[in-house]
């Protein structure tokens, strides 16, 4: 079974810990399970609206029988960065990243996202044959009460209803990252100044491992790309959505 991970960076995993590899060294432990081929197809900072113009070359040439669309992340931060003054200029680096060098033109709504991930459900459904699979993206930090964490609730309901309703496989990380976060300690005021440092002068040359931890973000090393523990907790849902679609891999679609 050949499954390609069309996704973001999250994905990509060279910024971070990487939960495909991590999710191949479990495969790879599992008695039946060394057969399923995982491609990452994974670009740091796309976008859903990407993700369809880079469809025809990254996912059709390779006749997956399954497709892990995972991605909103970014979607979700050109939205976050353009709502209030405080944000446009604290988060001048990102908004310069998206302009000039992913070409994004505005923010990308929730109701645009939805409207790029029907576009691409069914152009992948025109040049495949390939099971979807529709994956929602964890939270934008810690804080249930953030402007991050809430406004990517709404992204997330967006790809459950379209899941539902193109009748695609959902994996719902964004439930399950959610419910492990909220019984962490929560952070610091220290780690709270350390990680608005973060996001105005970047990372420098530390270890995301200690990052995570200086920043009481734990799962992540900056509120949004995975730790080790990060990567595990998605490789861990992954495995759980595999073991289901292994079996319809082999079943007559209108029997799965």
């Amino acid at each position: 079974m050949r499954v390609v991970f069309f996704g973001d960076s999250l994905t990509e995993g060279t910024h971070g810990a990487s939960y495909l590899a991590i999710l191949r060294r479990k495969l790879a432990e599992t008695p039946g399970a060394q057969e399923i081929d995982l491609i990452n197809a994974g670009v740091g900072g796309d976008t859903v609206e990407h993700l369809l113009a880079r469809m025809a070359t990254d996912v059709a040439p390779r006749d997956p029988d399954w497709v892990v669309v995972f991605v909103g992340t970014n979607d979700c931060t050109t939205w976050l960065i353009s709502r209030g003054v405080w944000r446009r200029l604290v988060f001048w680096r990102t908004r310069h990243y998206f302009s000039r060098e992913k070409g994004v033109s505005g923010a990308i709504t929730p109701m645009r996202f939805e409207a790029g991930l029907r576009a691409l459900v069914a152009e992948m459904r025109q040049q495949t044959d390939a099971r979807i699979a529709l994956c929602t993206a964890p939270p934008h930090g810690v804080d249930p009460r953030s402007p991050g964490w809430r406004l990517m609730a709404r992204y997330a309901d967006v790809v459950r209803r379209v899941a539902a309703e193109m009748d695609c496989d959902l994996i719902d990380l964004h439930r399950r990252w959610s419910a492990v976060v909220r019984v962490l300690p929560p952070q610091t005021p220290a780690q709270r100044w350390r990680a608005a440092l973060g996001a105005l002068w970047g990372d420098g040359e530390t270890d995301i491992e200690t990052l995570a931890c200086e920043r009481g973000y734990i799962l992540t090393f900056d509120g949004v790309h995975f730790s080790t523990q990060g990567a595990t907790l998605a490789a861990e849902v992954m495995r759980d959505w595999l073991a289901t679609a292994t079996v319809c891999a082999e079943t007559p679609p209108d029997l799965c």
